[in-house]
């Protein structure tokens, strides 16, 4: 089934990555409704042919997981030619351009750190989960469970980070620091009221957030525990993920991986350091640890970074 997935699946892959890029073009330029509208659509169809594609209807039998793959590859597809008609009179069809090497690297060099972060991070989460898949199949689906909740977190400061960069590009390239420094104030503000907010959930309600999912009690026991641990980091996470945005926007991709990278694999020492005297949980508090020093470092070198900035004569910052 993993193969009959996979394989139809890496199909449509080409319509995702020209997907992720009108995204990331249309939010520079300040327009982020238009993907939503269009991926609340496709993200509709997914949900409509799912279950007419997997389990069939009437005479038809459906599919089943090649059924699941086919519908996300069709919804994928009519998100890419809904960015192409909805974006065909706009300059970025109308305006002629010639190769240009210089642009191309430019791109690369701010792009590539990026990537090496992601790839890594994956890669980083991976050793994590087989150090958790030592003990047993419960503790794996306490943490895919659990980093589904998360998402409550990440997904919310995403939109922000996307927004941040926007606006830090926008300003930085006009040479406004003034509002770059204002715009981070309050950014930071709005992250950390939410942050707080977050973590006082998952801190007070772990059991209730986690039974909506799991609700047998062995699970429950080891949610719960996941849900508070992780909840001390909320805050920082949200500050460490909203900072990356800032950094981004005044074109600083390097600096992010760097910390990023160091802490995320200080999780695997201190993983299996932690979990001989706390077990589990001490898996959960290397992630939480690694989190909240991200968090402050990131805040704090942004701030350091942006006051050099300022004190920068005007032509540098180009």
């Amino acid at each position: 089934m993993a193969n009959q997935y996979l394989i139809i699946s890496i199909l449509g892959t080409i319509f995702s990555i020209v997907n992720t890029l009108y995204v990331a073009i249309l939010n520079a330029l300040g327009n982020s409704k238009q993907p939503f509208y269009i991926f609340t659509v496709g993200l509709v169809l997914n949900i409509i042919l799912d279950p007419l594609l997997i389990f069939g209807l009437g005479a038809f039998e459906g599919w089943g997981v090649a059924g699941a793959a086919i519908a996300t590859l069709i919804a994928n597809i009519t998100v890419t030619v809904l960015f192409m008609f909805k974006t065909r009179s706009s300059f970025l069809f109308t305006t002629s351009s010639s190769y240009d090497s210089s642009r191309m690297k430019e791109v690369i060099r701010m792009g590539l750190p990026i990537t090496v972060q992601r790839v890594t991070f994956i890669l980083f989460s991976i050793i994590i989960a087989k150090i958790i898949v030592r003990f047993g199949a419960e503790a794996i689906a306490v943490q895919k469970v659990g980093i589904q909740i998360e998402s409550i977190s990440f997904m919310t400061i995403g939109g922000l980070q996307g927004a941040i960069a926007a606006f830090f590009g926008q300003n930085y390239g006009a040479r406004r620091m003034d509002r770059i420094q204002e715009g981070y104030r309050k950014a930071l503000l709005l992250t950390v009221v939410f942050g707080v907010f977050i973590s006082l959930i998952f801190i007070v309600f772990p059991a209730q957030l986690f039974s909506l999912f799991l609700s047998d009690a062995a699970s429950l026991a080891l949610g719960t525990d996941y849900m508070r641990i992780i909840g001390y980091s909320q805050l920082f996470m949200c500050m460490e993920l909203m900072t990356v945005g800032a950094f981004n926007g005044i074109g600083r991709t390097h600096i992010p991986p760097i910390f990023s990278l160091t802490f995320t694999a200080l999780r695997i020492p201190l993983a299996l350091i932690l979990s001989v005297p706390f077990g589990l949980n001490g898996i959960w508090m290397s992630i939480a640890i690694t989190s909240v020093l991200k968090g402050i470092v990131l805040v704090f070198w942004f701030r350091k970074s942006l006051g050099k900035l300022i004190m920068l004569p005007h032509r540098s910052l180009l």
